[in-house]
């Protein structure tokens, strides 16, 4: 993680979830709660009144500049289900049991309050200390190019990179990704740059043309139903692989051949269809392109079902909206939430 996020991630806190006063909200409806002698008194039109507010606030928070780390951040403060996406949620749940448990509603809404307290003062904190501590240009916000999309790839799991020959094997095939991408509207491949990297799981910033990544984003959503199926197949294939001692060895190679050649084809399969809904939507400038472009696309599901992810940060394009790119994470989240890796780590969890 880097510096700037943090101190990113501090004023977005600050404006977002102070500045619309979640914390004082809260605390009026425990207040409420607590003034209430009864739960059926409690739920008087001054306490849906006040309920109503929290929702209000909520609902107004902006979610979409926030990367990966910067949630991980909100989770260990505790505050990641009060004031991100499930939060309405959270809350309209919490406080439909306030008839029947008034005290465990309180009580809850006590635990969230000292949250939020603690993450408040954390960022606080971040928000003076920083700019005192770290130099300017560590802290200060990547202006994004007019037309361009800044985009951030993590490779993690089993997309990690540990080593040289893995980060040429995948400087190869993100180099292929550009290049299918580029081609299929006429753009040249190093519009892609590298305009940051970090340490940790090996972050890289990529600073990419609007229409670029407008194409990446098409295909994501046409490949996010599609993908489904295909990653069923292969986590009950891997499951057959643990089944090999109840078959003849020769017998059991067959099989596994055969399934994986079925699964390639499936998979091209997919991927042409992908490609003719992006050329019925008239994305695909250059015809000629189809195989750079197909490739480019099984080479960033690869990324993906190997554990890799990719957030949109930030645009500046009119045609590359922040809808846009909160269509773009919510695709990729998708089909990252259908990977073998997601549902390998939820078969895990749910073990534990």
């Amino acid at each position: 993680m880097q510096i700037n996020e943090i101190h990113e991630l501090s004023l977005w806190y600050l404006d977002q979830i102070q500045g619309q006063k979640i914390d004082t909200l809260l605390q009026a409806c425990m207040n409420r709660l607590k003034n209430n002698a009864t739960p059926k008194t409690a739920s008087i039109p001054a306490f849906n009144k006040d309920k109503d507010a929290v929702l209000s606030a909520l609902n107004n928070v902006d979610y979409t500049p926030l990367t990966n780390n910067q949630r991980k951040c909100l989770r260990q403060l505790n505050v990641s289900s009060i004031v991100l996406e499930g939060a309405t949620k959270e809350f309209t749940l919490l406080f439909n049991m306030h008839v029947n448990d008034t005290n465990f509603v309180i009580s809850t809404l006590d635990r969230y309050l000292k949250s939020l307290k603690t993450a408040a003062q954390a960022f606080s904190q971040a928000k003076t200390a920083l700019p005192v501590i770290v130099p300017s240009e560590f802290i200060r916000p990547f202006e994004v190019p007019e037309g361009k999309v800044l985009t951030r790839l993590t490779f993690h799991n089993e997309a990690s990179i540990n080593n040289l020959v893995e980060f040429n094997d995948w400087a190869k095939r993100w180099h292929l990704i550009a290049r299918g991408f580029s081609i299929a509207i006429d753009q040249p491949v190093e519009d892609f740059e590298v305009v940051n990297a970090d340490r940790g799981s090996f972050i890289l910033d990529l600073l990419a043309g609007a229409a670029a990544m407008k194409l990446i984003c098409e295909s994501l959503k046409a490949l996010t139903d599609l993908a489904v199926s295909l990653t069923d197949l292969k986590t009950k294939l891997e499951n057959v692989k643990d089944c090999k001692e109840l078959f003849p060895k020769e017998e059991f190679e067959t099989l596994l051949e055969t399934a994986e050649r079925r699964l390639e084809k499936k998979e091209d399969e997919i991927v042409e269809s992908v490609v003719k809904t992006l050329q019925e939507k008239g994305f695909v400038k250059n015809d000629t392109a189809i195989n750079d472009l197909s490739r480019a696309i099984k080479e960033i599901h690869k990324f993906n079902s190997l554990g890799g992810s990719m957030t949109c940060l930030a645009s500046k394009d009119d045609e590359f909206s922040a809808e846009t790119v909160q269509q773009l994470n919510e695709s990729y989240k998708l089909l990252q939430d259908g990977t073998e890796i997601r549902l390998l780590e939820d078969k895990q969890a749910d073990e534990e």
